[in-house]
């Protein structure tokens, strides 16, 4: 496979890098890798976004990989990249998939672009961290992490230096002392066996160069600061949430109130924990591009959202009803929950 990354020149003389996956002439899906990671995790999909029609283009955000690092105010002000990349690309319309930290950007990136981003996918995603209600179930080491990064950024730099000159020393070292450590000890040796080229690639993109650090500091401050209340989400933008039931990162209560604030959502329930989006990678992006295609059928969106149910069901459209499935088939571990089934 030809090397997949390209980098841009923005408006502002910052380069964006991004890779591009799939079939060139399909349907384009931006895709927001994790906190700790970088685009590379988007070669997962190569394969099944050539089989089954599907472009992906995975940028690299401000100060990961070869981006060029940027202290944004709020989050939402990383929409204008986006879109300066989609107009790079000649591409009017289109969908975002962001996962775990990524899912945030696409949540703020679909709130800033509501006429270009046709359909939104998000999995094990964070709410904002301004919220004290959305860290009362984090462990606790996790919320100190998250505010030491957010008051004390000197501190953290320095922790982060250290990390990046013992990495520059010792990298295979570091990096499996991470790996152990982290959410990756949810896989089991065949998943890992299948992903360790790619994580050994987030690696290097995050840890072994320097703008890794500051961007890791400016993303966390952006966590707290989207710039916008998800009370005023858009209204026509349908929205897949995944979670896993038993995601220790980010707790399934922090979902239900995410997800009570999005007027059109499905969500999709997994057993697992925060890493459900590299176990079923496929059956999202499956899902993603069967709701797009349905979206493009006129009898589907009309004055009012629509959803085409699956056979059996009738066609659904209220203010906050919802058909279980966007897919007509499901798979027997998924639970699908509805706005209506979830308690807040």
């Amino acid at each position: 496979m030809q090397n997949p990354l390209r980098t841009l020149r923005l408006r502002d003389n910052r380069t964006a890098e991004f890779a591009e996956y799939g079939d060139v002439d399909a349907k384009p899906v931006f895709y927001f890798h994790s906190f700790l990671g970088s685009c590379s995790q988007a070669a997962l999909s190569d394969a099944l976004a050539h089989e089954h029609g599907i472009r992906i283009i995975a940028p690299n955000r401000p100060g990961i990989g070869n981006s060029t690092p940027k202290r944004f105010s709020c989050m939402i002000e990383y929409a204008d990249d986006i879109a300066q990349l989609a107009d790079a690309l000649k591409i009017d319309q289109f969908a975002i998939f962001g996962i775990s930290g990524g899912g945030c950007f696409a949540l703020a990136c679909a709130h800033a672009l509501p006429n270009r981003v046709r359909l939104l996918g998000v999995a094990s995603s964070m709410a904002p961290l301004s919220t004290s209600q959305n860290w009362r179930n984090m462990h606790w080491f996790r919320r100190f992490t998250l505010f030491s990064f957010e008051n004390w950024p000197g501190a953290m730099a320095t922790f982060l230096w250290w990390i990046f000159l013992i990495g520059r020393w010792f990298p295979k070292w570091i990096h499996h002392q991470m790996k152990k450590k982290s959410s990756m000890r949810e896989l089991n040796q065949k998943h890992l066996e299948g992903i360790n080229d790619v994580l050994w690639s987030d690696y290097e993109n995050v840890f072994l160069q320097i703008n890794g650090i500051y961007g890791l500091i400016n993303e966390v401050h952006l966590y707290f600061h989207w710039g916008f209340d998800m009370h005023d989400f858009p209204k026509n933008i349908p929205v897949i949430l995944w979670h896993g039931r038993n995601d220790t990162i980010v707790p399934l209560p922090i979902i239900r109130k995410l997800a009570h604030h999005i007027r059109l959502h499905s969500t999709v329930l997994y057993p697992g924990g925060h890493l459900i989006f590299l176990t079923h990678i496929r059956e999202v992006f499956l899902r993603m591009q069967h709701a797009w295609n349905e979206m493009d059928i006129p009898a589907v969106f009309s004055a009012a959202p629509l959803f085409l149910a699956p056979q059996g069901l009738p066609l659904i459209s209220s203010h906050r009803s919802y058909y279980h499935s966007l897919l007509p088939y499901a798979e027997p571990r998924t639970e699908y929950s509805c706005a209506r089934q979830l308690s807040f």
